[in-house]
């Protein structure tokens, strides 16, 4: 049976934004047909959010093991109230899902690490790795994401020059930094990969290593527009740039719900 991932929502193509060398922009719609296509897709998003916030002991040992009441209080203990850090980590989660279900990379999961539930996630919004598949480290692919999610009627929206900033400043010590807490903190998190990363992170060969910087542009679809994300590609990086837009329809309205659901409120 086909895994059901984020894709299933989405445009069947890209609409690519100007790609150049191995510098790639693309935008995605996010697009179900109908009334029971939408109930779907929301349940897929309810549920892939609750899961982020929980123990991975709950999700290996089986959900069911644990009750339906205690995964509601520690869904409801870990994730936001907060409005603004409701949609702000609506855009980070559907970042890991475009990561994984469209891309194909392995994504580390913050959001259950975090200290406090109204508080970003540590560091870099999200980390990702490509692997090769030949077991070459030097060769493997580290993937650092900048998330803002927003329906500002402005075009270009403010947040976008804040995503060009980030990675401008951003520096490989910040970036080892990252690579270290996702190392000590989150170990069970990299299961099989947990060896690979390490080597990865050796720091005599870190400046090594390849890495690419991921704008991500979580956006409302009747105010996108191409000049959105121009400020990003008319800058020169250290690194190559792998840029998503994705597009919702009413997306604050959608976060709010897709969090209510995922935190068994309701109303």
């Amino acid at each position: 049976m086909q895994e059901v991932t984020i894709r299933n929502w989405m445009s069947k193509r890209p609409t690519d934004l100007g790609s150049s060398d191995d510098n790639y922009y693309y935008l995605f719609e996010f697009v179900p047909s109908g009334e029971r296509d939408w109930k779907a897709a929301k349940r897929f998003l309810a549920d892939k959010i609750s899961k982020s916030y929980l123990p991975l002991k709950a999700l290996h040992e089986g959900l069911d093991r644990f009750g339906m009441a205690t995964l509601i209080e520690r869904i409801r203990e870990k994730s936001p109230t907060s409005k603004l850090r409701q949609k702000s980590e609506f855009g980070e989660i559907v970042c890991q899902l475009v990561f994984q279900g469209v891309y194909h990379l392995f994504v580390p999961v913050k959001h259950r690490y975090k200290d406090s539930p109204n508080v970003a996630v540590h560091g870099i919004d999200v980390i990702a790795f490509r692997f090769d598949r030949s077991g070459n480290v030097n060769e493997d692919t580290l993937y650092l994401a900048e998330v803002k999610t927003t329906r500002a009627k402005r075009n270009p929206p403010s947040v976008v020059c804040e995503i060009r900033d980030f990675f401008r400043e951003i520096s490989l010590s910040d970036i080892s930094s990252d690579l270290q807490y996702i190392l000590t903190k989150m170990r069970d998190e990299l299961t099989d990969y947990y060896g690979r990363i390490v080597d990865f992170h050796n720091p005599y060969e870190f400046h090594k290593r390849k890495l690419r910087f991921c704008p991500f542009l979580v956006r409302e679809k009747r105010f996108w527009k191409p000049v959105d994300i121009k400020c990003i590609k008319d800058q020169v990086y250290d690194y190559p740039i792998s840029l998503t837009v994705v597009t919702f329809d009413n997306l604050d309205e959608l976060a709010f719900e897709i969090y209510r659901l995922a935190r068994a409120e309701n109303g």
